[in-house]
């Protein structure tokens, strides 16, 4: 519909997606690529002047666990091509110099302000190399356009800076940011657009990171491309390895692909399915998980460098729920735990919850049908799973005052 020639799948969520489009439309007069991409890689070929150098915001300082860290992500700078004497000259110790409340904003500033020239230096190369690679992998050969899980187009507004030209765009989602970001380039997004990451209504926004997990391609994250005999090649994160994850992806997208190319036998030659009928089964699942869908998943790793947890399982099991990638899925694994009835058996007292004031508990079916109206089914299931517990888990103060009255020294 759009006149687009040439559709380029960025890494690493864009190999699933191309896989299935190519199953779906095998005779698509449009081509179809898989195109390195990623935040770090457009970041490191940004900086042309002093001032895109200044205009980074330190506050994300706190994401990163040292100096080697934050340089090499927020600037694209290698450890190892950095003069140890310009750490001590601005106060620090070295490289490894824990990046917290103790260091300054304008000690980071004046370490940047030092390494202003190397930094514009090696943008300018990475960008001149980066501009060859989309070349080279036909960015420039008719109408062009980048898909992409989304959220804000910083990619889709990078290469087309960098390459003069105004790429389309195609996503699952865009957030409010695009609109700034990408400004006058078109671009469309399936689930919707314009909304707030944290708007619970949409399925993408609720579990946001779960998508971002399962639709992944095997592998490390890119942070830079380099040309060899044998072609283009993308240079990997060394520090983001997720062997779990990546086991499970490789079964996952096949299971993926096969519906797709079911799909493809029998789809309807028109109309359009609804994003909110096309993402209903996965958002169910994950909202109201199984245990055994949890367990599947739990220990799936999720790595982001521009996180400040980084790399950490979907679900951490020695910590709150709500402090879980997927508290959905630690809630559900707390709750099922099959040691809960050992654990409680280990601390039974005479004056316990389980002793002489064991008799609260006989409260416990008046309370989950309050619970149920002022929750759901699912929530009156897990009080009963674990009536202390439940309430001790609950973000809102008011309702777990409601547990401290039925189980004041539990």
């Amino acid at each position: 519909r759009d006149g687009v020639e040439h559709l380029a799948f960025l890494t690493r969520e864009g190999p699933i997606f191309r896989a299935a489009v190519d199953a779906l439309f095998p005779d698509a007069r449009f081509s179809t690529t898989t195109l390195f991409a990623s935040r770090r890689l457009v970041r490191s070929a940004s900086f042309t002047t002093a001032e895109d150098v200044q205009s980074v915001d330190l506050s994300r300082v706190r994401h990163h666990q040292n100096l080697a860290d934050f340089l090499h992500i927020e600037y694209g700078l290698e450890t190892d091509k950095i003069d140890p004497a310009t750490y001590t000259a601005v106060g620090f110790g070295d490289e490894n110099s824990f990046v917290g409340a103790n260091i300054t904003h304008e000690q980071l500033r004046e370490l940047v302000s030092s390494l202003t020239d190397q930094i514009i230096t090696e943008s300018r190369a990475a960008r001149t190399t980066l501009q060859t690679y989309l070349e080279d992998s036909g960015m420039l050969e008719g109408k062009a356009a980048v898909v992409d899980i989304g959220y804000a187009g910083n990619v889709q507004s990078a290469f087309s800076e960098i390459l003069g030209t105004h790429l389309s765009g195609y996503y699952a989602a865009t957030f409010r940011s695009a609109s700034k970001v990408l400004k006058d380039l078109p671009h469309k997004a399936y689930l919707g657009s314009g909304f707030s990451p944290s708007d619970q209504r949409i399925g993408l926004c609720r579990h946001r990171k779960i998508y971002e997990t399962l639709l992944c391609a095997p592998g490390q994250s890119i942070v830079a491309v380099e040309k060899s005999k044998a072609g283009w090649e993308g240079i990997a994160d060394s520090g983001s390895e997720t062997p779990i994850r990546d086991e499970f992806i490789v079964a996952a997208h096949r299971g993926a692909l096969d519906f797709a190319r079911d799909f493809a036998k029998g789809q309807v030659a028109s109309g359009d399915i609804s994003p909110t009928a096309a993402t209903a089964f996965l958002d169910g699942m994950l909202d109201a998980p199984t245990k055994g869908l949890a367990l599947l998943l739990s220990d799936l790793e999720f790595d982001d460098p521009f996180d400040k947890r980084r790399m950490v399982s979907l679900v951490d099991k020695g910590a709150n729920p709500e402090y879980s990638v997927w508290p959905k899925g630690a809630s559900q694994l707390l709750v099922s735990s099959p040691l809960r009835s050992t654990s409680i058996e280990n601390r039974w007292e005479w004056c316990g919850p389980y002793g002489l004031l064991g008799w609260r508990h006989l409260m416990t079916p008046i309370v989950a049908i309050i619970v149920a109206r002022i929750g759901d089914v699912q929530d009156a299931d897990h009080y009963r799973d674990d009536p202390i517990g439940f309430f001790r888990r609950l973000s809102d103060p008011r309702y777990r005052r409601i547990g401290i009255i039925l189980y004041p020294r539990d």
